[in-house]
């Protein structure tokens, strides 16, 4: 029982550290940084560039920390009007 505890915890300290150094995204002034549902996580930004930096440090910081993400199932995606 506490596997999903722990993951849990990991992810969130994986994402607030991928995070800190990137810029606030905003929906009518309201600031979200990133979505959650059960193991999958939405990063938010404005520019695809930034996505992918972001992206980037996220597998980073998960390696350092000894957990790894699967890397096929990963993608950026543009969404524009």
């Amino acid at each position: 029982m506490l596997s999903p505890i722990l993951f849990k915890l990991y992810k969130e300290y994986l994402t607030k550290k991928t995070l800190q150094v990137f810029e606030d995204f905003r929906i009518r002034r309201q600031v979200i940084r990133n979505l959650k549902f059960v193991d999958d996580n939405v990063l938010l930004a404005k520019e695809e560039t930034v996505a992918r930096d972001t992206l980037d440090r996220l597998i980073d910081i998960g390696l350092y920390c000894e957990m790894e993400m699967n890397v096929e199932e990963t993608e950026v995606m543009k969404i524009s009007r």
